[in-house]
């Protein structure tokens, strides 16, 4: 083998293994969320901070997009970078929403749960 085929095999097998970890984690905050896992910013009975929850305070939204990037680059297909141009934006707009609603319904339980969390 050459040294640069064996450094592309490595570059590949990093960004795919990274790919799925991060998709890992992404399926696992869905999965942590349970019933609470909505399309749209509402508070339910209670607020999920243990799990991934207990460290990102949006670990969906992270993992997703982290994914998503690594397997863009894995396929080397850079032009799809454009669509995390357009959902990175969004992203932050549904997370500023669910803070916003988290607040009003947790008020300073939920004030203290983003101070102690990414």
């Amino acid at each position: 083998l050459q040294p640069s085929s064996v450094l592309s095999w490595i570059f590949h097998a990093t960004l795919a293994s990274l790919s799925l970890l991060a998709f890992g984690l992404w399926m696992w905050a869905r999965i942590q969320l349970g019933i609470y896992l909505t399309f749209s910013a509402k508070a339910e009975d209670r607020l999920i901070t243990t799990g991934l929850y207990g460290i990102f305070r949006h670990p969906i939204y992270y993992f997703g997009t982290a994914a998503m990037f690594f397997y863009i680059v894995l396929l080397e297909e850079y032009f799809y970078l454009l669509i995390l141009v357009v959902l990175i934006p969004v992203q932050v707009i549904r997370a500023s929403r669910e803070d916003a609603v988290l607040k009003k319904s947790f008020g300073e339980e939920f004030v203290a749960y983003r101070k102690s969390c990414w």
